[in-house]
């Protein structure tokens, strides 16, 4: 494989040059060189047996991946080959954001601002939101900027909310482009 300090470097197209055996073994030196110990055991396990199963990211959840937390919450939450519970799948979701992820933060901003299980907490959303966009996610920044737009119980800061959706928009996240475009509010 090319370098990514080569300029014409295209990491899908030299993806799909690879042999179902080779890919197998670039994902596991990615998650070797890339990831923590314990998403490392969980990512590689899951790589090498192609085995998702509830109970094997469970145990993995517990001995502390932040990305099989993650996972494990969200199967919790919506009920996915599990047996559904908001109090499990919150659970593991504040596990996995307590260990630094990201994504995690993402999922909990979501569900307190929506409002689907509880009564919308738009200050534990930003907490949530503030976390994920901090980490440069644009979904993050996208969240973040939403709550900062619609003000209420949120302090409203509409300059800062367009330079989180910019921001958002050059990381390709299609629905700051989307809102940006709406409101005509150029992208620089």
């Amino acid at each position: 494989m090319q370098s990514s300090n080569d300029d014409s470097f295209d990491p899908r197209a030299q993806l799909l040059t690879l042999s179902e055996e080779q890919a197998l073994e670039y994902a596991k030196r990615f998650v070797d060189q890339n990831c923590e110990g314990e998403d490392a055991a969980y990512l590689s396990e899951v790589t090498t047996a192609g085995d998702r199963s509830p109970e094997m990211t469970y145990q993995h959840a517990l001995s502390g991946s932040p990305i099989a937390q993650l996972a494990y919450g969200v199967a919790k939450l919506e009920g996915v080959h599990v047996e559904k519970s908001i109090s499990e799948g919150l659970f593991w979701l504040r596990r996995s954001y307590n260990n630094g992820n990201a994504k995690a933060a993402i999922a909990l901003a979501g569900v307190y601002m929506q409002g689907v299980i509880f009564r919308p907490d738009l200050k534990r959303a930003l907490t949530y939101a503030t976390f994920a966009s901090d980490c440069e996610l644009p979904a993050g920044q996208y969240i973040l900027a939403n709550l900062l737009i619609d003000g209420g119980e949120i302090p409203e800061d509409q300059e800062r909310a367009i330079g989180l959706l910019r921001a958002a928009a050059r990381n390709g996240y299609a629905p700051a482009t989307k809102m940006l475009q709406d409101n005509e509010i150029p992208l620089e």
